[in-house]
């Protein structure tokens, strides 16, 4: 994997809580950014996801009013091990 650098511009008060926080964990200021930037990536790509598959899911409801109700998902998560229940109108 290649590398390449990026600048960001930080507020002083951000460069020394970066600063305050690798002294503290004996860790590189550059090291804490990229966990953090690697973190905030993986969040953000996993709520992109989330949402994209319930908009979808909403779209496939009201094209086709398939659906099962709070009270049957209730019902079969009390009880996983069952068959989960099957879409109806």
């Amino acid at each position: 994997m290649s590398t390449s650098a990026v600048s960001i511009k930080l507020s002083e008060a951000e460069r020394a809580r970066w600063s305050e926080l690798a002294k503290s964990t004996k860790r590189s200021t550059h090291s804490l950014m990229r966990v953090a930037l690697s973190e905030f990536l993986d969040e953000m790509e996993w709520r992109r996801d989330f949402l994209e598959e319930a908009e979808a899911s909403w779209r496939h409801y009201k094209e086709t009013g398939l659906h099962v109700t709070q009270e049957e998902l209730e019902k079969w998560v009390e009880n996983p091990s069952g068959e989960f229940p099957k879409c109806h109108v």
